[in-house]
């Protein structure tokens, strides 16, 4: 009996030494976490209890921030400028950090039918899912300010932002009729505003702040004159909005409406990719070794100015030129294209230059125009896999072949001045193929033969004219 008290008493020793273990371990939290296992939406309460009034309804899949372990199974964090809590079994960590650009969730919208969620931020990238317009991607951050990385049906990817706005998850009225109780307070909405907007109003800068209060931190000085951009009003003293790929909020008063100089180009010099893509028309956008080559041109001032910019493989600018014609018409007096491993500009007047294609760039050649080597505009040209080139202009009947390094290898044509407004070439077996507009019966055209080598024509014939398709990538957006 003895030694049996004495194993007992051993036994409870042994079990009052052990740590005492809580009912449930407190969760990890993150700086950042995402609101998930709901139907619909999480409340955001005033205090840690369940019976706390609701401050917000924070939907499936929003990105919450500056989270912190609170008592009663809550985490306190901020969410629409409201800082309250949530119940930690609806939030789950993140690996992103307050410096990553949280957005809340977005809606689909500025497309046809669909856009396509990317593998990588870049419209050539795998397409993973297309996401139809009007639906919602959660989990949304800003990347470089032309992609969202986000997430829908389950996959992970990116979106171009201009094809993305905030969530709108208002539902219509019900048909039954309601229970007479007391109309809410409609939550205050405000006018859409431009994509674009300028700093105005200020001595040298203005903050973008981490979140919608003037005693939140400064993200960046945005300074006098700067332009922002993805601008959506919040509340009734501050619009979100991003500058140089950080999102934050900037008050209303020092903001108005961007107004575009009448030169597209004039405020620019190495302008953020979107921005970009805003003035003026598309020239050229091609990716050559790694980085993108954008080109634009503008009519201003009886003119057409044309500028380039190189984008790296994060879309960051490396370098910008410009350039400008000494007239205007009714042809493109400019034209750019890649030859080989170089952006060719050509300027009606002035003739061609070659720029090298990297994180800086020179011009490695040109080739001027004069009385005797004029080179037309709304030029045709045709590029062969030696960088070499063709090219002729729409009034011209002279063909010029131009080398690598931008030399004239020959200059031929036809001298059938009726023959004239070249708009295609293509190459053959025998020789390249010019076609030009044939006036005399719809859906023909003039196809003329000539000598790759020497310039000669080689033949003359009318056939049916070739359907010329400028297909993009993004067919539906």
């Amino acid at each position: 009996m003895k030694r049996l008290c004495c194993a007992l008493l051993c036994a409870l020793l042994i079990l009052g030494a052990l740590p005492v273990m809580s009912a449930s371990a407190a969760k990890e939290v993150s700086e950042v976490m995402v609101v998930v296992k709901c139907n619909d939406y999480v409340s955001l309460r005033e205090k840690p209890d369940k019976s706390s009034t609701r401050l917000l309804k924070v939907h499936l899949g929003e990105l919450v921030t500056d989270c912190v372990a609170a008592s009663n199974g809550f985490v306190q964090c901020s969410w629409g400028g409201k800082r309250g809590y949530i119940l930690e079994d609806y939030l789950k960590t993140t690996s992103y950090t307050m410096s990553d650009g949280i957005l809340p969730n977005q809606m689909v919208y500025n497309c046809n039918e669909y856009v396509s969620l990317r593998e990588k931020p870049d419209t050539s990238s795998t397409r993973l899912i297309k996401v139809p317009k009007g639906a919602i991607v959660t989990s949304c951050v800003t990347y470089s300010g032309t992609f969202i990385l986000c997430e829908y049906k389950g996959k992970k990817g990116y979106v171009l932002s201009k094809y993305l706005k905030d969530a709108d998850y208002s539902k219509p009225q019900p048909t039954a009729t309601p229970k007479v109780t007391a109309a809410p307070t409609p939550l205050p909405t405000y006018a859409p505003l431009s994509y674009y907007m300028q700093v105005v109003k200020c001595n040298e800068y203005v903050s973008l702040r981490k979140t919608a209060s003037t005693s939140a931190a400064t993200l960046k000085k945005v300074p006098l004159g700067a332009v922002v951009e993805n601008c959506v009003q919040v509340s009734t003293n501050f619009v979100r909005c991003t500058f140089e790929g950080e999102t934050g909020y900037i008050l209303k008063n020092y903001l108005a409406e961007y107004e575009p100089p009448k030169s597209a180009f004039e405020d620019l010099d190495m302008p953020a990719y979107d921005l970009f893509m805003s003035r003026g028309e598309l020239a050229l956008n091609e990716k050559v070794n790694g980085y993108t080559v954008v080109v634009r041109r503008n009519a201003h001032d009886n003119t057409e100015e044309i500028m380039a910019v190189c984008y790296d493989a994060n879309m960051k600018p490396c370098w910008s030129t410009w350039d400008n014609s000494a007239e205007l018409t009714e042809l493109t007096m400019t034209n750019a294209f890649i030859a080989g491993d170089k952006l060719i500009i050509f300027v009606s007047g002035k003739g061609f230059k070659a720029y090298s294609i990297g994180e800086w760039t020179t011009v490695v050649w040109e080739l001027g125009e004069t009385p005797e080597q004029h080179f037309g505009a709304g030029q045709c040209k045709f590029v062969m896999d030696d960088g070499s080139f063709f090219v002729i202009g729409y009034y011209s009947s002279t063909l010029y072949r131009i080398s690598a390094d931008g030399k004239v290898m020959w200059k031929g044509g036809s001298d059938n001045l009726d023959i004239y407004w070249p708009y295609y070439m293509e190459a053959g077996f025998e020789g390249l193929y010019v076609y030009y507009d044939s006036a005399a019966t719809y859906g023909t055209a003039y196809r003329l033969m000539y000598d790759y080598n020497t310039g000669a024509l080689l033949s003359t014939e009318t056939v049916a004219a070739p359907v010329i398709s400028y297909d993009t990538d993004e067919v539906k957006e």
